[in-house]
Order: structure tokens, then sequence, then C-alpha cells
């Protein structure tokens, strides 16, 4: 009997593998060498571009690897056939053809313009079977599964229910079971107990339920026939993706990976300290976790598969905006445009942008010049900036939360659920164990720790960092006023010398005309700043030299000659001398500086400088009387 189903479909080594019963793959072997295990036998097929698939005969029990597709019966034989790579995604496993499409009908006539949106309508459409994708804008969702190949295109098939633990994938057949053997005669009560305990043990294919919260782990892989059971078996590694912001960086977080290089030996027990620590250090290209409460820092961005591990990699600058988070990309603007459209302002374009489902990012090309971009593909262009639209952010209780759809919490912190999202924010906040919070239909629920598996139906908000409020003080050092802003630095350094006090950066900084202020990056870390690009990060400080001063009236004016205030003048009332104007203006809070033209002092209104030929401006800024014995250590 041949028993063939068009949904069972495993995953291992990034492919997808059909599955047939009571059937081999003959025509033609790519060596006579054979394997005892399927698993063995897949790990080589798929690093093999001459193999086609894997049979299995009962008779040796061996497995062997096809360089041919044509099927021959053979009782209690079994084969694997390599249909594509693989792709999970909205709790489907899904085979990617690239250079084929999918003939005959649409599901829908709707227009996609992103894969992940089409691959979740697909899978919660009864009649849809496969995703064609004309182009990176362009995707149609079809009720067929016959292939042809056309170049440019890519058909999604998509495949059986996925689930995931531990970093593997997990099918889901109804009505079969593996036959074989058990690895034990240990029952479980849960799904999630049995996938737990299968993902850690090299002797099981899967996870079959029995009967009523019984759950057993299977040794064997001949699929049995048995109406009462279900079978989840084990596939290959499974992966996933999500990103979130902390502390004005982008971390992407990926499933089951670690990264290599270590920056300081040290192992960190929570995920909050390491992402401290590696925003703190510019070498911490990322971390690695290895277990629920063990970290430790890397300084290479080479990632490996590591079941069971999740590697964080360090996207350096990002912010929130109109409800996103967007990650920067200084020096480069995205591709392909998604209108002629420019657009005067960041805010300007960040707001059409989030209306545009076609929209991926934004950017900067010239003054005046945002564009909206329709993919996220960079190219390298100085002056220029791209901005990408990562996930929708939003800040709640003083930390960000990005929501990801199609994902779910690989466990629960417990099997409580709360009616809203503020709520379980509240309690995740409370919790140690809380990476985030999983919506599945109208209830949440707190995710513990931090790795995420596909679902269809269900979204997660991923726990993020504090929200950064910077504070910001005027200071006088060596004949200059510094504007001091906390979590913030320069982006670009003037030179790579370090110094060990802020007072020494302070002095070399005074003495280089090219030096645009200083930057602290770390205890007993400063360096020279260059250019006026800024960046937000925690635990930084930035000192801008704001232009030279003097002191009056314990307060500290800084000079620019060719500039005045935004404001203009606050009134018409000339004064013979500048310090007549500073009296003047330090008994009144609306003044903000004085303005010298034509030989008069008048007060000035406005909050910044503004360039203009002929004027001498001396701002007037916060009370300090500061000398550089003083300067407070800020």
């Amino acid at each position: 009997k041949q028993w063939y189903q068009r949904r069972v479909v495993i995953t291992a080594g990034g492919y997808a593998w059909g599955y047939k019963t009571n059937l081999i793959l003959v025509g033609g072997l790519v060596s006579k060498t054979t394997y005892d295990t399927k698993a063995k036998a897949l790990t080589a097929c798929y690093g093999n571009v001459k193999c086609l698939g894997v049979s299995y005969t009962p008779g040796d029990k061996k497995y062997a690897l096809n360089a041919a597709v044509k099927e021959h019966q053979h009782p209690g034989g079994m084969y694997w056939l390599k249909k594509g790579t693989s792709y999970t995604y909205a709790g489907r496993l899904w085979s990617v053809r690239s250079g084929y499409y999918v003939t005959g009908d649409k599901a829908a006539t709707t227009k996609y313009t992103d894969v992940d949106t089409a691959l979740a309508a697909c899978a919660a459409s009864d009649s849809c079977n496969a995703v064609n994708k004309h182009s990176t804008t362009e995707l149609y969702l079809m009720k067929g599964t016959t292939v042809k190949a056309k170049s440019g295109m890519s058909a999604y098939l998509q495949g059986g229910k996925m689930g995931g633990y531990g970093g593997y994938s997990y099918g889901s057949l109804s009505g079969f079971y593996y036959g074989g053997g058990w690895v034990s005669a240990t029952e479980y009560k849960t799904y999630t107990l049995g996938l737990k305990a299968c993902s850690s043990s090299s002797k099981c294919t899967g996870v079959t339920k029995i009967g009523d919260g019984k759950y057993k782990l299977n040794s064997g892989s001949t699929v049995t026939s048995n109406s009462k059971y279900t079978l989840y078996p084990r596939g290959g590694l499974a992966t996933s993706k999500y990103y979130f912001n902390y502390d004005n960086s982008v971390f992407s977080a990926h499933s089951p990976y670690a990264m290599t290089g270590k920056v300081d030996g040290v192992t960190y027990t929570t995920r909050a300290t390491a992402l401290d620590k590696c925003v703190q250090y510019e070498k911490c290209i990322g971390f690695t976790q290895s277990a629920y409460n063990k970290y430790y820092l890397n300084s290479a961005t080479t990632m490996t598969k590591t079941a069971g591990n999740i590697a964080y990699k360090k996207h350096w600058s990002a912010m929130v905006s109109n409800g996103y988070m967007w990650q920067e990309y200084k020096g480069e603007y995205l591709k392909g445009t998604v209108s002629t459209t420019n657009y005067a302002s960041f805010a300007l374009a960040a707001a059409a942008c989030i209306k545009s489902s076609a929209c991926k990012g934004i950017s900067y090309m010239a003054a005046s010049k945002w564009q909206l971009n329709s993919s996220v593909t960079r190219v390298a262009k100085a002056g220029t900036i791209g901005w990408v639209k990562r996930g929708a952010t939003a800040a709640y209780k003083s930390y960000y939360w990005t929501a990801h759809s199609g994902y779910k919490g690989q466990e629960y912190v417990s099997t409580t659920s709360y009616s809203t999202l503020a709520a379980a924010q509240v309690k995740c906040l409370a919790a140690a164990a809380c990476g985030g919070v999983t919506k599945d239909s109208s209830k949440y629920y707190l995710n513990s720790y931090h790795t995420l598996v596909s679902n269809s139906g269900t979204s997660v908000y991923v726990k993020g960092g504090e929200v950064i409020t910077p504070i910001t003080v005027y200071l006088s050092y060596g004949g200059y006023t510094w504007k001091m802003k906390s979590h913030w630095h320069f982006t670009t350094k003037l030179a790579t010398t370090k110094y060990t006090t802020r007072n020494a950066a302070l002095t070399a900084c005074v003495k280089n005309a090219k030096c645009m202020g200083i930057s602290k990056e770390g205890d007993k870390e400063y360096y020279l700043g260059s250019g006026t690009a800024y960046g937000s990060l925690k635990y930084r400080k930035m000192f801008i030299k704001y232009g030279t001063m003097s002191t009056y009236g314990g307060y500290t004016w800084t000079y620019k000659k060719d500039y005045t205030l935004d404001g203009g003048y606050l009134a018409t009332t000339a004064y013979t001398t500048k310090a007549l104007g500073m009296t003047a203006c330090k008994s009144k809070s609306t003044c903000k500086g004085v303005i010298l033209k034509g030989g008069k002092y008048y007060m000035g209104k406005g909050d910044s400088f503004k360039s203009g030929s002929g004027y001498t401006t001396y701002k007037k800024e916060k009370s300090t009387d500061c000398d550089s014995a003083l300067i407070p250590l800020l």
C-alpha cells in the first residue's frame, strides 16, 4: 500500500524534503556509500549538489543517496526527495523553488507586496497551496502545486504545520506515528514537554500523541497508520529571526545559532546585563546565549547553527518614530523607490512610509530630499543615510516593545493568560524570566525567556530596552562653552588616540581646530570627535565644542561672530556696552542672549544660533561658572 500526502514535508539542512512510503528512488546513485541513519544520509545529501534524494531499503536497513528521482514500488521502502530550500513562517514549512513558478489559478486576486504577508495569508487560506513571487513587491496566492521553470520568479510551496522547540522543527501528521520503537516507556503530559524531551535526545526522531495528555518519544522512522495517533516528526534545525530595540541600538536574534570570538571571557547570567555590556563595548559585535542563564559577548559575526543557542547581533544605531523601529545606515541609501515624491524631513517621510505596505524604509539623499524605498538592499554613497523599517515598536512603562506576527514564545512562564496587552506587559516587567508577550486569539501570555517559534495566527511583543531620556547641560572649559549630552556620542572619531580623563580630552580638543568635541565611550575612555553626526547610545556622553565663551553675572555666554539668534531682537532698546546688555538680559528669563550690531547691543530671543553676516552674538547658557578645576564629573 502506498501512503502519500502532499503536506507531509520535513526540514533538514535548510532544505524541505517530501516524503513517501512503500517507494524508493531508482535510476542512479551518487556513490556506493550507504548510511545507517536517516540523519547521516540527509546531512550528506544536502551537502552534495548531485544528490536529489535519499532512499531507505528495509532489507539491508541502509540509506542511499540518489542522483535520479524515478519512483519504484518497494514494500517497506521509503524516500525523502530534496524539494528546495526551506523557510519556516506562520507556523508552516515552505519549500522555496528559485527560478520556478506555480501554474494554474490564483487562490485570490490580491497582490501582496512582501513575502511574509503573502505567506501568512496563504497559511490562513483553505484554498491556497503556494505563493508565486514575481518580484520583490508582487506576490500572489496560488491554488496549485505544479511548478514550471521561469527565470526571475520564485515559488513558495506550502508544507505541513510546523512547531518548534530547542531549535528543531516539528511537523504535524494526524492518523500516523513512527513505527520502529520508542526511546523509552516515559509518557509526557503535554506537547511542549514532549518536544522539549525529544530535542535533547539524540535517539529521538519525533513525538507521537497516543492519547489525551500522553506523548511518547519515537526512535524509529517508519510512518505507520493509526487513526488515534498524531505524529510530530522531528526535522532539522529550524531557524527564526527577529529584531528589537535596546538603548538605541538594533539587535537581531538568530535561533538556533552561536557566534564566534569572545570579548572578555566573562559569562553573564542575564540577557539585560549582556545587552548593557555589549552596548558599552565598541568591540562587541553581539553575544550568544548558550543556556537560559549563560551569555557571552562576541567579537566576530560568524554564526554557526547550534541547537539550543541564540545569537544576538548588534546593528548599531536605531530610533523609534511613528510607531516603528528604524535602523540607520550612514553612507548608504536603500534601493528602489515607492514613488517619485520627495519629502522635506524624516518625520514626513516616516509618516508616509508607515501608510504604504510597499515601503520598506527611507533614504536621505540631499537637503529636503527624503524618499520612500521599496527594498532593504543598500547602496553605498557618501552623504546619504538609509533607514530600514524593522518592526512596529511602541513604548510602554518606560520600555520598548517590538511586534512580530507569525511567531509565539517557545514556552510560557505559566498557563496564566491576560485579557489585555497592557496587563501582560506589566506582569512581564515584574518577572525576571519574561522576554515578551504572545497574543493568541484574544488572550496574552508571558513568554519564558527569549526563544520564539513560527506559529500561524499568533504574534509576539518582544521586550526591548528602556526608553532613554537624554540630559543636556552647558559647561565652561579652556575658553570654550561645551554642550554636554548624556546618552549621545560622536559617530566619527577625529583620531584613534584614547584619553583616560575627560579634562585631558577637553584640553586636546581645545588645541585642535578640527576637533568638534569629545565622546566618553567607556570607563576612562574618551576620544576626540569629528563632524556633526551624533548617535544616541546609552552610557555614552558627548561634549560639543559650542563656541568661545565668557562669564558674566553667574552665566556663561557663548560667543559667535557672524551669527544672530533665530528669534531676532527681544526689544528695540539699544545698550552702549556689552556689560549693560548682559546685565539687562540676565534679569529677564525671556532673554536668550545679547546681539551686537552696528556698535549697539540688543537683547535677543530664540534658542539657537542663526547665520547672520555683520552680527556678533553672546548666547546666554544655563547658570554656571566653572573653571578647569571645578567642572563636575558628570
